[in-house]
């Protein structure tokens, strides 16, 4: 797909090319083509591979899983293969002010928020990074929600869309963030921005690793604390004795973790105790974080890969297992990958262990 009008439909032959899509934060992978290929000499010839002019689409069922900006390309003569490295639309985010002055004045720009969701001011965010001249991203928004939370945002602060974003999302009971790709029925690409709590927007699938014929394999525990801290020190804005600092302390224990998180941007006291609270609650639990291969066509999914989602629950049951508790377990997707070639898709999945009392 072109970059610059999100149509101009190419299907090319690949040899290999991972996707995936992340919960809140971007996903990047490479896809490998061979000039053996006619089909892909052509599309080379024509530019239709070319960095930043063009996207990658995949999809199963003319549904798409995943569309990614080419950003790089490596040609080696010898194998006659081009690799590309691409990611999703968060690598987009990452080079994208949101002041709408980007002249040598932007430092006296600023916008206020009064009065709004905070679902409805990510909204506003991303269309600042998508208004003006070689900024188009063609993007289905929701409706307004009513809300009390007011923000100002300043143009000396050259925040990215991606750091106002996580301004929000890191907030306690900070809302959630989905981009999910699609064909707009006329050819082109499109995506629709979904927020708040994802797992209701997103369904929930089900895993029995006891059953006969579980449908799911590969299953890895990974235990965490590497982000666990005891205390949060938030700095905001100033410096020495005149720099403002919030401190949220956790559940006291014997082991202490602490940890400085920097807001510099941040001006009111009010904000910055939201912006701790959000750091220190995110951060008091272990991480119990579980993967598991499932089947690209599984029944799991009802066959259809299109319907998974970042943020998505996967319930699972297990027993008879010298590690893991039996029982049923809830758990939010918060990154999967598939490969063009593979049968199947691997779940990443995180579980609050807040209840494990540790």
């Amino acid at each position: 797909m072109s970059t610059d009008t999100w149509g101009d439909r190419i299907e090319i032959p690949v040899l290999s090319c991972t996707w995936g899509r992340c919960l809140n934060e971007g996903f990047s992978g490479q896809a490998t083509f061979t000039l053996a290929d006619l089909g892909v000499v052509a599309a080379v010839s024509n530019g239709h591979l070319n960095v930043l002019q063009r996207c990658l689409v995949v999809e199963f069922d003319y549904q798409v899983v995943y569309a990614g900006i080419i950003w790089d390309s490596t040609y080696d003569r010898d194998s006659r293969r081009l690799s590309v490295s691409h990611a999703d639309l968060w690598s987009l985010w990452a080079v994208r002010l949101i002041a709408q002055d980007r002249t040598n004045t932007i430092a006296t720009w600023k916008q206020p928020y009064l009065g709004f969701s905070y679902r409805t001011l990510l909204k506003r965010l991303v269309q600042l990074g998508t208004t003006g001249e070689g900024r188009l991203v063609p993007i289905v928004y929701e409706p307004d929600f009513s809300g009390s939370a007011n923000r100002t945002y300043y143009g000396y602060n050259l925040d990215t869309v991606i750091e106002a974003l996580d301004g929000l999302m890191n907030l306690e009971n900070g809302p959630d963030i989905d981009f999910r790709p699609e064909w707009d029925g006329s050819g082109g690409l499109r995506w629709q921005m979904v927020t708040g709590s994802l797992s209701g927007n997103g369904g929930q699938i089900e895993v029995n690793f006891a059953a006969d014929q579980p449908q799911a394999t590969g299953l890895v525990e990974k235990v965490s604390s590497r982000e666990k801290v005891t205390q949060v020190f938030g700095v905001g804005e100033g410096s020495g004795v005149d720099m403002k600092v919030s401190v949220g302390t956790g559940t006291p224990v014997e082991f202490a973790i602490e940890r400085v998180e920097q807001a510099k941007n941040i001006k009111s006291g009010t904000q910055l105790n939201e912006f701790t609270q959000g750091e220190l609650m995110a951060r008091i639990p272990l991480i119990y974080q579980y993967e598991m291969n499932v089947e690209v066509r599984s029944p799991v999914i009802d066959g259809d890969p299109s319907r998974l989602r970042p943020g998505m629950v996967v319930r699972w049951y297990i027993k008879d297992d010298p590690k893991i508790t039996a029982g049923w377990r809830s758990c939010t997707i918060i990154k999967y990958i598939g490969e063009v070639n593979s049968d199947f898709v691997r779940l990443e999945s995180q579980e609050d262990a807040s209840w494990l009392g540790v």
